[in-house]
């Protein structure tokens, strides 16, 4: 070998090493960087990256119920419900004790002890109404108390416990006509990227205005309100880009309020109770008593299941 060759031997074997401890020391920096962030994320905070759908989205048993009700339920107007749902049998529907049905039945009537009229909550054939308590033997995946306690195991897997380190959200009132400023959520930045956020307060969040989630259809958002959810009026959850209601999850941590002509997008999980204002409707489950017996208020709503056959045009 001659002298150049030797030279140009030495040199590239001395770049080879440089960039070999580049990339190791770039790497130590990246996992550095990762190890404190959110450990559903990957990263540092709740904005832009996408969160493990088979962590956050495996429904199991509840993947079928539009609404769960621990705590009974009240209805004024025609209310349809696209989907299957439990009533807890201790409570009252309509003013009367929910009626135990062994088996499952697709009546409201029956499960509620009314007749249909004005004021009647429905659903569809092949949705069901489950009213039915464990009896302590058989095994228990299609009853009343499996559904509430599948429910309180999903509520805790999206609780600020198990997916802490969320992005905080600029404004307590979140939505294109909430709080002012260009801050996570507020008026001047109310389009959010998939991402697990919690309320600016750590209690509760408010939506007033257009909320607008865009990403694709395998993104997921997470709002954690570790108090309170409560939408306004005319207010509206967005989505856009692809982005699907059943990717979208809401924590709450005692009540929701979703006041009329709330437009609402996303699954929630709450604490106690669910309310709906007149006309409001929903692309998303509302579950509620995931910690207390959680009552369901209707006043001629829709509650669609994303995905359910009869679910309006779009609800995915």
């Amino acid at each position: 070998m001659n002298r150049f060759n030797s030279v140009k031997t030495g040199m590239t074997q001395s770049t080879t090493r440089q960039l070999t401890w580049f990339m190791a020391l770039l790497l130590a920096a990246v996992a550095t960087g990762c190890g404190g962030g959110d450990p559903i994320l990957g990263g540092s905070g709740g904005g832009g990256g996408n969160v493990n759908l088979t962590t956050v989205s495996n429904l199991g048993i509840l993947a079928p119920y539009g609404i769960a009700s621990a705590g009974g339920m009240t209805n004024t107007g025609l209310t349809k419900i696209n989907g299957s749902v439990v009533l807890d049998p201790n409570q009252t529907c309509q003013g009367t004790g929910v009626a135990v049905v062994v088996g499952n039945t697709n009546d409201f009537g029956t499960s509620c002890n009314v007749t249909a009229g004005a004021n009647m909550v429905s659903n569809n054939v092949g949705d069901k109404v489950i009213t039915q308590i464990w009896n302590g033997t058989s095994a228990d995946t299609t009853t009343a108390d499996a559904v509430i306690s599948a429910l309180n195991t999903k509520w805790k897997s999206i609780s600020p416990a198990s997916l802490p380190l969320a992005t905080v959200l600029g404004c307590g009132t979140i939505g294109n006509a909430g709080g002012a400023g260009a801050g996570i959520g507020c008026a001047g930045n109310a389009t959010l990227p998939p991402g697990v956020y919690i309320s600016a307060t750590n209690s509760t969040i408010g939506v007033t205005g257009t909320l607008t989630l865009n990403g694709n259809a395998t993104d997921v958002w997470v709002f954690q309100a570790p108090s309170a959810l409560t939408t306004a009026i005319s207010s509206t959850i967005l989505l856009t880009g692809g982005a699907k209601a059943s990717n979208v999850w809401w924590y709450v941590g005692s009540s929701a309020s979703l006041l009329g002509s709330t437009t609402f997008n996303g699954n929630i999980l709450a604490s106690a109770s669910i309310s709906m204002g007149t006309s409001a409707t929903s692309c998303g489950r509302l579950l509620s008593g995931a910690a207390g017996a959680g009552a369901f208020t209707f006043l001629a709503n829709t509650v669609s299941v994303p995905g359910n056959p009869n679910a309006p045009a779009g609800c995915q």
